[in-house]
Order: structure tokens, then C-alpha cells, then sequence
């Protein structure tokens, strides 16, 4: 074959030899193409009701950018050999093995290379679906319908919370399965893909029944790094029977240099339409910091989207050994409406308030209005860097945010300084028209 077209890519220098009838073939298939080197050896059927394949495959190196194959990077090209020998055409109904060993993936933000990858189904009292590799081992023990898997997770939370808004096709899924997955190396992929993202060792191991409605998922990551944040110790816990049981915990975040927590904790309960949940921390060093906030979400029907009514619970918080409240407040959330009736977060003559809604009609706003906050306060979190000091007084408003953000702001800072320096007063007004 001379050339071949396709997706947008012309193939050169084809060499085809083999039987080919009915969707079948046997033989062998040699691309050298500039772009484009592989060899392939075996044969498949896809004239039966499940698709047969038995082949070997080298590719030497596919430069995945010229070929049109991938758009996310400026550079991309793969070379790995491979053999299968199975019968189906997806995840869900595949039946024997596929080997992936020698292979690596070059971009722009270098090299990544595993030796082997396994990927098999057997029977052992029960389907298994069995992945081993030098970076991931996993195993699924049970009866699965992977590509419906995202339908059976949105049922469950459905049956929890059945006004959430959450759609899923009306028709019954087979999840019932154990699963578990090792990640031994995952930064070996993270350091190409998602140059950002670091991630240690973890586990996750769990079980879902679509039938019963019921999901458990435990999972630990000892850090994850992403940019400058940092979170250490992190453990997931959910379980759902009559309730769905929701317990995440840090032992500690950092997010820049200045900026850390300790033991934060987000524990949530859904059912009946209700969401209630816990975030805590604490900071027990020279200067404190802990807290709880507890929120309970009730969800009522609503034809396009769940209308959300979040009540805030009295809450006392000490930041830098200082003691704040928020009050009792209502926060209400739909597809066009966010309302806050007087969120008060206050410590003796200081205070910030939200107060008001933002939807459709541009003359809504949401004000935040601050009451004597001393900036100091703020060194902590740039590290006494800035040496910040005054007063803040005044009123910042949002609106529109659902066609363009829009500030307005009457902001007043007495005896301003900065490095040390004093500035004196300071307005900061914002005005639309």
C-alpha cells in the first residue's frame, strides 16, 4: 500500500501480507512510515458475535503529534512491544491476556518508561479482572460493567440523595464487585503527564453493590504535592448502607511556606435529603488555630436543578490564639441563585459579614463588608513578610457572575503601612457602569 488516509494523516510505505475475508485476517502488517514504524504479526475475527485476537505487536516509534494523534503536548512519541491473545471488544467482556513490556512515552517534559504491564481475566469462583506492572497492581473480584460504573456511583448517591439533580440512565447495572489498587510508582507518570502533580505510594480498596446500593472505599496516600500545596497523611473513608458515611483526614496541609494545618478533618453523613458535615482542624503549637464548622444541606425537587438550603451552625474558631464566631446563618444554592442571609465571622470590634445574593438580575449583589480588621493579622500568612498594618473598613460586592465576574468595591485602610513603612490612609472604590 502505497499511502493510506487517515485522520487527517497520510501513511506511507505499507506492506500488507496475509488473508483478509469477512473481517478477518491472518498474516502480517509493516509500516515504515516516517512518522510511523510497526510491525504486526497474527491474526484477529471480528465476523463472530465476540471479536477474536492472537497477535504480536513492536512498534518501534509512533511520533503520536504527526500522526494527529494527541493535541495536549508539543512533543509525543511511543515505542513498546506487545502481545494479546483474547476475546471480546471491551473491558467488561474480555476474556484472556494482554502483555505490554519494553515501552516508553517521550514529551516535552521528558521520558517515561515501564518494562512490563499485564493485563488478564480469569475465573476463580468468581470473575477476575487482574492488572500487574512495575508502577500499578490492581484486581477486580466480582461481577463488573465497567463502562457503566459512573451510572452505578451516581444511583447510590441518588439513593441517598434523591434531589441532588443527578441523572443516570433508567436501566439496571451489574456492579458487584471487590476491588484493590497498589500504586507503587505513580510519579514516574506524573512526572511527564502532569509535571505538577507528585504522589507517593497508595492504596485503595473497596466493594460496590449497584443492587444494594451500597459503596465502600477506604484509601491512603501518605503525600500528594500539587505546586506549592502540600497535603501529608491523607486518608479517605466511605461506607453507605442506611446512611452514606463520608470521613476524610489530613494530618497535615500546607499550601505555600507560611500557611499550615494541622489534623484537618471533613466528616460527612447523607440521607433523606440531607447532608450534614463537619470540618475540623486543629493547630496546637505556639500560636493556635482550630475550629469546626458544621453545615447541614437540605435538598428539595426541582425540575432543572436541586434547590439547596445550607444552614451554618454557631460556631467559635481561634485563629492565631484569637477567638472568632460565625453565627447561625442560611446560605441558599440553585442553577441561578446564591443567597447568603447574614454570614457573621466576628471577634470583639472586628467583623466580616456576607450578606446578600447574586442571580440573573444584575442589580443583586453579594456584599462582603469588613468592620475594623486589623491587616496584621495577615502577617502570619506572608510570613511578617509584607510587615502589614491598619485598618480595613468598607464594603466589596460581586454580581453577574454567571455572564462575567463584576467587582464593586468602597474600601477604606486607616494608617496603612507596608515594609515597614507607613503610608497612611488608603480608599480603594470600584464603580460599574
Amino acid at each position: 500500500i502505497d499511502s493510506l488516509f487517515l485522520n487527517d494523516y497520510q501513511y506511507k510505505n505499507i506492506e500488507l501480507t496475509g488473508d483478509v475475508l469477512n473481517k478477518r485476517f491472518n498474516g502480517s502488517l509493516v509500516a515504515n512510515d516516517p512518522n510511523l514504524k510497526f510491525q504486526f504479526d497474527g491474526e484477529f475475527d471480528l465476523n463472530v458475535p465476540v471479536p477474536v485476537f492472537n497477535f504480536n505487536m513492536l512498534v518501534e516509534r509512533a511520533n503520536l503529534k504527526a500522526l494527529k494523534l494527541v493535541s495536549g503536548f508539543k512533543e509525543s512519541a511511543v515505542s513498546f512491544a506487545m502481545n494479546a491473545n483474547f476475546t471480546g471488544n471491551n473491558i467488561d467482556n474480555l476474556a484472556g491476556s494482554i502483555h505490554f513490556k519494553e515501552g516508553v512515552y517521550q514529551n516535552e517534559n521528558g521520558l517515561l518508561s515501564f518494562n512490563d504491564f499485564n493485563l488478564k481475566t480469569f475465573n476463580e469462583n468468581e470473575p477476575v479482572l487482574q492488572v500487574r506492572s512495575d508502577f500499578l497492581d490492581a484486581d477486580i473480584r466480582g461481577q463488573y460493567q465497567l463502562h457503566n460504573l459512573h451510572n452505578s456511583i451516581l444511583k447510590i448517591i441518588s439513593n441517598y440523595l434523591p434531589s441532588s439533580g443527578l441523572t443516570y440512565p433508567d436501566q439496571p447495572t451489574t456492579n458487584n464487585f471487590d476491588f484493590r489498587f497498589n500504586l507503587k510508582d505513580i510519579n514516574r507518570f506524573t512526572r511527564v503527564l502532569l509535571p505538577d502533580l507528585k504522589m507517593e505510594t497508595g492504596e485503595i480498596e473497596g466493594n460496590i453493590n449497584s443492587e444494594k446500593n451500597t459503596l465502600t472505599v477506604k484509601a491512603s496516600f501518605p503525600e500528594i504535592k500539587y505546586q506549592s500545596a502540600v497535603l501529608r497523611k491523607f486518608t479517605l473513608n466511605l461506607d453507605g448502607d442506611s446512611k452514606l458515611n463520608i470521613r476524610n483526614k489530613v494530618e497535615e496541609l500546607n499550601l505555600g511556606e507560611q500557611f499550615k494545618v494541622y489534623n484537618l478533618s471533613l466528616i460527612s453523613e447523607a440521607s433523606g435529603d440531607v447532608l450534614d458535615s463537619k470540618l475540623a482542624w486543629n493547630n496546637f503549637g505556639a500560636v493556635s488555630y482550630s475550629g469546626s464548622v458544621n453545615t447541614s444541606a437540605k435538598f428539595f425537587p426541582q425540575k432543572n436543578s436541586p434547590h439547596i438550603e445550607v444552614s451554618v451552625k454557631p460556631t467559635r474558631l481561634y485563629l492565631a490564639d484569637s477567638l472568632w464566631q460565625i453565627n447561625s446563618a442560611l446560605i441558599t444554592v440553585d442553577s441561578t441563585l446564591i443567597k447568603v442571609n447574614k454570614l457573621r465571622l466576628s471577634t470583639k470590634s472586628q467583623s466580616i459579614t456576607a450578606d446578600g445574593s447574586i442571580n440573573d438580575n444584575q442589580t443583586d449583589k453579594l456584599n462582603l463588608v469588613f468592620n475594623q480588621i486589623d491587616l496584621r493579622s495577615l502577617n502570619r500568612l506572608t510570613g511578617d513578610e509584607l510587615e502589614l498594618k491598619g485598618e480595613l473598613d468598607g464594603v466589596l460586592s460581586v454580581f453577574d457572575i454567571y455572564r462575567q465576574v463584576l467587582f464593586l468595591s468602597d474600601l477604606k485602610i486607616s494608617n496603612l503601612g507596608i515594609l515597614g513603612q507607613p503610608i497612611g490612609d488608603a480608599n480603594i472604590q470600584s464603580r460599574w457602569d
